[in-house]
């Protein structure tokens, strides 16, 4: 399914788990250089410099080309429609035959073609349904799952996997609220906690196959989207300011909001629970979107109750911030219960990496018996 070369792409992560074994010491140069002529990886994939310089002329030129098709069939009403349709099948056309025939992964070319052939599409294809009966936001955020779904399946694009999970959860919540009519008004932040908890879970059980592995980084932004998802479903802000502009509740700034100790008990205790869960299961990701919720936790308690002034808070949280980091940098530069300042050591829980592990110490064995 993936446009990609597999044995290049399995290559490529072979690759990266030798350079941290040497990293660790746990393969002499010998075997590094031996597991590098034996993984052969032809893929284009230039500096990060150079795919941001590529992706710029190639929105540059495709934008020239959209403009120029546009003027010449600017007097055909439907024009707009069906040149954003066909401006996008052919940059996928373009993507894929870069990727096939010119082996490029991640150049910054493929990047914008991809980017660029989704936007037209879903643009084309929401301006033409949603035309008559008015219902472009479900149109959009159902067209933008489809479209970018299956372009992040076809090319592995973290990019587009974040924009379909987003437009995921802007078709489910457009469309409960279309569809539940009144029960919309207090069972909406209850469902969308429901749906953003059941890609989170999903998204992890798929992320342990070994049929995902080239999909790992797509999946680790799903994640982190759906955990995101889950504490604004319930965050005390959002639940109150979209409620009263969408359902006109007419809630002043001292009224309090229906179930409002539920929001606010939310809205402080899940990113604590990150964190709790994330040092428990050693799962960096929980910890590190865990932590900054604590800050957009205590700003939405700020909001609506003025303690002292923006300045000195600010300060003061800094202070505390410092402190704490710079104590648990100290405490953990020796080992404690399996946690450490150092880097992360090489040898992986992970099924996958632990069978490639295993291959990078079988070529090291082999040098040395060569010897």
């Amino acid at each position: 399914m993936i446009a990609y070369n597999n044995k290049w792409l399995y290559n490529r992560y072979v690759r990266k788990q030798a350079d941290e074994a040497l990293h660790e010491g746990c393969i002499t140069s010998e075997a590094y250089d031996a597991i590098i002529r034996a993984k052969e990886v032809g893929f284009y994939s230039p500096n990060y410099f150079v795919r941001i310089g590529l992706a710029i002329l190639t929105m540059v030129v495709i934008s020239f080309m959209m403009g120029m098709l546009g003027m010449m069939f600017a007097a055909f009403s439907s024009s707009f429609a069906f040149l954003s349709i066909i401006m996008g099948i052919a940059c996928y056309a373009a993507a894929q035959w870069l990727v096939k025939k010119s082996y490029h992964f991640h150049s910054g070319v493929d990047n914008m073609l991809l980017w660029m052939a989704a936007c037209f599409v879903c643009s084309g294809i929401t301006y033409e349904l949603s035309y008559n009966n008015g219902q472009w936001g479900i149109v959009l955020s159902l067209t933008c799952f489809a479209v970018c779904g299956v372009l992040a399946l076809r090319f592995a694009d973290t990019v587009l996997s974040i924009a379909t999970v987003l437009a995921f959860f802007s078709f489910t919540f457009l469309f409960f609220n279309q569809q539940a009519g009144a029960l919309a008004r207090n069972a909406t932040p209850f469902f969308m906690i429901l749906v953003a908890a059941s890609v989170y879970f999903i998204g992890a059980r798929i992320a342990n196959n070994r049929s995902s592995l080239f999909y790992r980084a797509c999946l680790r932004c799903v994640s982190v989207v759906s955990l995101l998802a889950l504490f604004s479903s319930g965050n005390y802000y959002l639940v109150r300011e979209l409620s009263n502009e969408m359902f006109h509740l007419g809630l002043r700034p001292q009224d309090p909001l229906p179930l409002g100790w539920f929001f606010w008990a939310w809205t402080f205790l899940v990113p604590f629970v990150y964190i709790g869960v994330g040092i428990r299961n050693k799962n960096i990701t929980l910890i590190r979107v865990g932590i900054p919720l604590i800050a957009v936790a205590v700003l939405t308690f700020r909001y609506y109750h003025s303690i002292m002034a923006p300045e000195m808070a600010m300060l003061l949280g800094g202070v505390i911030l410092f402190v704490a980091s710079y104590s648990l940098i100290k405490y953990l530069r020796t080992p404690k219960n399996g946690f450490t300042f150092k880097p992360e050591s090489y040898l992986p829980k992970d099924p996958i990496a632990a069978n490639v592990t295993g291959e990078l110490f079988d070529h090291s064995k082999d040098i040395f018996l060569q010897k």
